[in-house]
């Protein structure tokens, strides 16, 4: 895993877990300050731990980027009735109290992006409600395909592709 991933210097990680500075290296061990020798398969084992580490971290990372993007796409302005309206959280919440009303009033408008009031029936109204719904499922379901690339990514390259 050394190869796919940056890792910390060997003298940083070594001298990290045994809180001892390494002063020499050679083929088959490394030599610290107090004349300890540490055998290359405890080295190796170090540095496969520190690129585990490392690699959760940028798995960690991009998890959160994801989420941060899943949550703004289900916020963006969505296309209804030839016009743009607002779907942010506060619009969202608005909606869903007026549909639980289940009906609304013979003259009712809501107001679109320029703020222009667009009238509206019941069923256009639960229409607008829909299609937020329906672009949130794919958001949900795009997010969670992408979160099992990234569970599955062995190396930064193959997280680098995981993009929203």
């Amino acid at each position: 895993m050394q190869d796919e991933i940056s890792v910390k210097p060997l003298v940083d990680i070594l001298s990290e877990q045994l809180k001892e500075r390494v002063v020499m290296s050679g083929s088959g061990y490394v030599l610290f300050d107090s004349k300890i020798r540490v055998k290359q398969s405890d080295v190796d084992t170090a540095i496969s731990e520190q690129s585990v580490l490392y690699m959760k971290e940028l798995q960690d990372n991009k998890l959160s980027e994801l989420e941060i993007a899943y949550n703004n796409a289900n916020f963006l302005d969505i296309a209804y009735m030839k016009t743009t309206f607002q779907a942010n959280k506060k619009s969202q919440d608005l909606i869903t109290g007026i549909l639980a009303g289940g009906a609304v009033p013979s003259n009712f408008t809501w107001r679109d992006k320029l703020n222009v009031d667009v009238s509206m029936t019941f069923a256009e109204f639960q229409g607008l409600s829909q299609d937020i719904v329906a672009r949130g499922q794919v958001n949900w379901t795009k997010f969670q395909d992408l979160k099992a690339k990234v569970k599955l990514a062995k190396k930064q390259a193959d997280l680098d592709l995981v993009v929203w």
